[in-house]
């Protein structure tokens, strides 16, 4: 497998602009830590001599994209290659990723609705529940939410509770987190991640289980995607697999574009 380093990030971010929702995770990674580095190291064939990449591999403190123009590329060729990876979760657009599926029989297939928002809905009613914005003296209480509810505690499969701190840490440095308490206590929060100066993905949506259907989760997510507007970003994007929370965004304004996988361990 070929190692790209900066020398190729002008053609890669070319290459993955073609369809930029779904490859925002790779494109934002990119412009934060570069092609290859303590947190993000990028690949694509080792017969690659030039011209278009076959496809387009990014590694994230062990969470993989990958993806392809071509839905031809060599699946076996990146599947032997992830095989010698500590892979935790390898995701991308649906006709790439799940291809990859039979190599990986004991992994768990997620398909998430892609959604993207160029405006938000002028018949949106934004409540009046305070939301403000979180920091680093906040992960533990974000730590302790997103192990609390079980799409999120997955995703953190294996880590430590203080790996996880850690984790969140080095996301507010560089996203936004917004959230709601009520005396004292977090009770939903939503975030940025993968930030252009272009676009965003939010994320992280989570409303603690005996606080929901509240309007929380609408609060912070409005409230962040305003933020974002106001930033000057032209649209954003995020992904949901629960109807519920499709509702919400689609009250917002966000509209579904596919079909986002992810093979977890």
């Amino acid at each position: 497998m070929k190692k790209l380093n900066f020398s190729h990030q002008e053609q890669s971010l070319a290459y993955l602009s073609a369809e930029p929702e779904f490859n925002l995770f790779l494109i934002g990674d990119i412009l934060e830590f570069g092609m290859s580095g303590k947190y993000v190291n990028t690949y694509t064939s080792d017969d690659w001599t030039g011209g278009e990449f076959p496809y387009f591999i990014l590694e994230y403190c062990g969470n993989f994209l990958v993806y392809s123009k071509d839905l031809q590329y060599d699946t076996k060729e990146v599947a032997s290659f992830l095989a010698t990876q500590d892979v935790q979760n390898l995701s991308g657009k649906k006709d790439i990723v799940e291809q990859l599926l039979p190599y990986f029989p004991e992994r768990s297939l997620k398909r998430t609705y892609m959604s993207r928002l160029d405006s938000i809905n002028p018949d949106f009613v934004f409540s009046d529940t305070a939301v403000q914005r979180l920091d680093e003296s906040h992960a533990e209480q974000l730590c302790d939410l997103y192990l609390s509810i079980e799409e999120f505690a997955a995703t953190y499969k294996g880590k430590t509770r203080e790996e996880v701190i850690q984790t969140i840490r080095l996301n507010i440095k560089a996203n936004l987190y917004y959230g709601i308490f009520q005396d004292g206590n977090l009770l939903s929060v939503a975030a940025t991640s993968a930030s252009t100066p272009d676009t965003t993905m939010i994320t992280g949506v989570a409303t603690k289980k005996d606080f929901r259907r509240h309007g929380y989760a609408s609060s912070v997510v409005g409230s962040l995607c305003k933020a974002n507007f106001a930033a000057g970003r032209k649209f954003l994007c995020l992904f949901y697999s629960n109807p519920e929370a499709g509702k919400i965004y689609h009250k917002i304004g966000f509209r579904e574009l596919g079909i986002f996988s992810m093979l977890r361990s």
